[in-house]
């Protein structure tokens, strides 16, 4: 587990930069966010969106549903971007869309 500080999350109740601490594999969660000073939790950090996660994720519905964005950006890349700009999906899927697509870096594995 590392400690790492975030440059854009500060503490509510003291004003202090937050520490992101890395959490184990197989935990649900990815790293949690902590002020250093009151010790209180902030909140949950989300697993970046490396190129491989991006590569694995898969749609969870409709035509492709099942279908790695890898494969898709290869055989259909117009759905991707039809998931980007109109569909409903979560964020996380748009970001994966985008990352798989090139349209935005890939991020890195470390918090």
């Amino acid at each position: 587990m590392s400690i790492n500080p975030t440059h854009d999350l500060y503490c509510p109740q003291c004003g202090e930069q937050a520490t992101v601490e890395r959490l184990p594999a197989g935990s649900i969660h990815f790293a949690r966010a902590a002020c250093p000073g009151c010790e209180r939790f902030l909140r949950w950090v989300p697993a970046p969106m490396t190129a491989d996660r991006a590569d694995r994720m898969a749609l969870p519905f409709g035509k492709h549903k099942g279908e790695a964005f890898g494969a898709l950006a290869l055989a259909d890349p117009d759905y991707l971007r039809w998931v980007i700009h109109k569909s409903d999906l979560k964020p996380t899927f748009k970001q994966a869309a985008r990352v798989v697509l090139g349209i935005v870096a890939p991020q890195e594995a470390t918090p």
